[in-house]
């Protein structure tokens, strides 16, 4: 046989070789996937969002047609908390797939991320992603600067007003059909105050007078009153959040006009000029806060359907047309989807409202629904699951490794049924006065005191200012009969858990840092205590 007939044959048959493998698939290792297949994202997060007031989490009001439909096409986390209840150190987590202690994320107005730490966007841009972030204007706990607008390419501002936010959602998602995009975009529309539209805000409730304040014309007009007041005649708590420097300043300003919509821009400029804003926010946020009485039935049940009508709003104004926009363009069955919230939001379950003051189940349990790519079924993890979960979960379903330092569980096999997953025996909560540690059956809660002894060890602190409790998650759902001095066993390793847990944890913290300027000692010692101003 001639060479040049031999080398002919020995082509064709390596070629019909490579035809048949190919076609049977035989032996072949699975497909690395490239930027090209892999999916767009679009990553909600609504803030203060209880798990349980969602229709696809058992919750009997219709509060959200559009997330109970994706998540019939979605993965649900049933039994998914955060380790901390403040925005700032909650969407950290997340973001970055680590505790609260690790990240050292946790004071607006000091603390920013260490450059060490890889954020959720920068990971997706190093593998081809266009990034799109859309957050709230000029709010310290979500603050670009501090490391959320880490990775991105666009940065820009999700409004309140829900249409404004809607179009620029949808605009991007038009204008970058055609690359890999990922969008991230944040919400502040069910976090207190409650004010809904008109159209949805009795959805779930007739009008009653009970106290609350109902739009946020009044809500201004009041708060402009009571700092009036504060400035003028030192009453309230507006002369003592102002200062009396400060107080005297704004009697001299020309700051109150009797139109309150001028005034009200004039207080904000003023205080904007002198970097103190967050006075106004501070005066603002109480001012609401004192309609809400949790220990008033009447009240409280008001203001719960009040935020009720909030989820609606938002579900049918923006989850429904975002998912709609996909389908439109085709994108949706290639487009992963992911629901999420930083922490709940208390109701009178345990004396209070609001969220930042505890780790009990009604601020700590949260939405997590994530939809992956082609025509999925619902499947519901019942596993225990942590929001630090969400960062490797999502590398995981692209095949992308996780960072060196993440500390949250991949349950992409789980979802893919692909593999055996390690389940969480414990989930934890890690605060500066608190701490948290769960089972499915015990809870542990920590509190260890507001005092301020630096001499004082933490355990004899917490003896004589704090609180233990342990509770029978099983037999007491809502955390009301305290076991800690009845059940030594349990308490005893979950101590000896937590602790071991704690200590292991690598900080990656770079130094100390310091509050920014014009941050007074009695506001600096609410945030450490709160996270809030």
């Amino acid at each position: 046989m001639s060479t040049l007939r031999f080398h002919t044959l020995s082509v064709a048959l390596a070629i019909l070789l490579r035809l048949f493998f190919s076609d049977h698939c035989l032996a072949a290792p699975e497909a690395v996937n490239t930027n090209q297949e892999r999916p767009n994202i679009v990553f909600i997060w609504i803030d203060t969002l209880r798990a349980d007031s969602l229709g696809c989490y058992g919750y009997e009001r219709d509060t959200s047609p559009h997330i109970d439909q994706l998540a019939k096409e979605s993965t649900l986390f049933f039994n998914n908390f955060t380790p901390h209840t403040v925005t700032l150190s909650s969407f950290m987590s997340i973001i970055t797939g680590l505790y609260p202690f690790s990240h050292g994320v946790l004071h607006i107005a000091k603390d920013f991320l260490s450059p060490k730490v890889k954020t959720l966007a920068e990971i997706l841009k190093m593998n081809g992603y266009t990034t799109f972030w859309y957050g709230p204007n000029g709010d310290p706990h979500l603050d670009p600067a501090v490391g959320f607008g880490r990775g991105f390419d666009v940065l820009g501002v999700f409004d309140n007003n829900l249409s404004v936010g809607r179009a620029k959602i949808l605009r991007v998602i038009e204008q970058h059909k055609n690359e890999n995009f990922f969008i991230n975009f944040h919400s502040y529309f069910v976090h207190a105050p409650y004010i809904p539209s008109a159209q949805y805000k009795y959805r779930f409730t007739k009008q009653k007078s009970v106290g609350l304040t109902e739009s946020y014309e009044e809500l201004e007009k009041a708060t402009v009153e009571v700092i009036k007041k504060g400035v003028f005649n030192q009453e309230k708590f507006a002369y003592t959040i102002l200062g009396a420097e400060l107080s005297q300043e704004m009697a001299t300003a020309n700051l109150f006009d009797p139109d309150y919509e001028i005034a009200t821009r004039k207080v904000k400029s003023f205080l904007q000029r002198k970097n103190e804003v967050h006075k106004y926010d501070n005066i603002f946020s109480q001012v609401y806060e004192l309609g809400i009485k949790p220990r008033d039935k009447e009240n409280i049940t008001y203001a719960k359907s009040l935020y009720d009508a909030g989820i609606l709003e938002f579900d049918t104004e923006i989850v429904g047309p975002v998912i709609n926009k996909l389908k439109e363009l085709g994108l949706y069955e290639n487009t992963m989807i992911i629901i999420c919230a930083d922490h709940g939001e208390e109701f009178g379950e345990h004396g209070g409202s609001g969220h930042g003051r505890s780790l009990y189940e009604e601020v700590t349990r949260v939405p997590l629904i994530i939809k992956t790519t082609g025509k999925t079924k619902a499947k519901i993890i019942r596993e225990l699951s942590q929001t630090v979960d969400i960062l490797p979960t999502i590398l995981g379903l692209l095949h992308i490794d996780p960072p060196y330092n993440s500390q949250g569980v991949n349950f992409a096999p789980l979802i893919n049924e692909t593999g055996p997953l390690v389940s969480r025996k414990y989930i934890y909560g890690q605060m500066p006065y608190y701490s948290s540690i769960r089972t499915d059956t015990w809870k542990m809660h920590i509190f260890k005191g507001y005092q301020s002894f630096p001499l004082l060890p933490v355990s004899l602190k917490t003896l004589i200012f704090g609180r233990k409790e342990l509770f029978n998650l099983q037999k007491d759902p809502g955390e009301t009969n305290n076991l800690y001095y009845r059940q030594n066993d349990i308490r005893d390793e979950l101590s000896m858990q937590f602790e071991e847990w704690e200590q292991g944890l690598k900080d990656y913290q770079d130094k100390n840092y310091y509050f920014k300027p014009n941050i007074d000692e009695r506001t600096k010692a609410k945030i450490k205590k709160t996270g809030y101003w």
